[in-house]
């Protein structure tokens, strides 16, 4: 099980086109350990009341085997993973809902291996 929704009566926006709401590959690459958060709620058409996020993220680049976990900001960090990548494959990527934490964050956290990551924004739970 990736997760699950508490309370659906808000229901699921969609928006009209993803948006990249990160991309490391404009600045150093993450190293393995980093944990980097994000400020969706509010942003990129999602209001601040959204609960969880719905988002595409992608491992590009890394330098070996590793995963890249999403959780919420201000929670422990899950025991299990969200991407897998090796340094074969250019790009690994997967969706998934994450709900928001502490300021409308998800964090992603980096595991193992340096690697480049981006953020898509699909839509949201409010």
């Amino acid at each position: 099980m990736a997760g699950y929704l508490v309370d659906m009566s808000g229901g699921v926006q969609v928006l009209a086109e993803p948006q990249r709401v990160f991309d490391s590959r404009n600045g150093p690459k993450p190293a393995a350990g980093s944990t980097s958060c994000l400020t969706l709620a509010g942003q990129s058409g999602v209001p601040g009341s959204a609960s969880a996020a719905l988002v595409n993220v992608a491992s590009v680049f890394s330098t070996g085997l590793g995963w890249l976990t999403v959780f919420p900001a201000g929670q422990p960090l899950p025991p299990t993973s969200t991407v897998n990548f090796d340094q074969t494959a250019v790009a690994v990527a997967n969706g998934t809902i994450v709900p928001l934490g502490s300021g409308g964050q998800a964090c992603v956290y980096v595991a193992r291996s340096l690697t480049d990551f981006v953020v898509d924004l699909i839509g949201y739970v409010n």
